[in-house]
């Protein structure tokens, strides 16, 4: 078990690299627990990752419990503009267990290419598990 779960840990760094490396303007990237802990991450300190980890499976869960409030099914994703960049936190959903990947991007990225890119990282990781 312990093999796996570490096996699981690399293949999750290895796609939060490849996405930090080929995806401009990314300042920081993580995969959280849905329990708000960090799993994987790249571009930020070990300490600052743990805080941004439960911060992103924080800002998920509010985000879910306002598109049931409003009935608005499932909840895909969530954006805060800020003055200075977007944060992207998206849901990787796994056979037994879900994460939240977070993103921080500066001001000039192009956010349509930002959003795409982490829809697909999900997705990536999604699928890598359910093969």
């Amino acid at each position: 078990m312990i093999t796996e779960v570490s096996g699981l840990r690399m293949m999750f760094q290895e796609y939060l690299e490849t996405f930090h490396q080929q995806t401009d303007c990314v300042q920081f990237v993580i995969l959280a627990s849905e329990d708000g802990f960090p799993v994987a991450y790249t571009g930020i300190e070990p300490d600052k990752s743990k805080r941004a980890s439960a911060m992103a499976s924080t800002l998920y869960g509010l985000a879910g419990t306002i598109v049931k409030e409003f009935d608005l099914q499932a909840l895909d994703g969530a954006i805060l503009e800020c003055e200075l960049g977007l944060v992207l936190c998206r849901s990787v959903q796994l056979k037994s267990k879900n994460f939240v990947v977070l993103a921080v991007v500066d001001h000039t990225v192009v956010i349509g290419h930002a959003l795409w890119s982490i829809k697909n990282l999900a997705k990536k990781m999604s699928d890598a598990i359910r093969i």
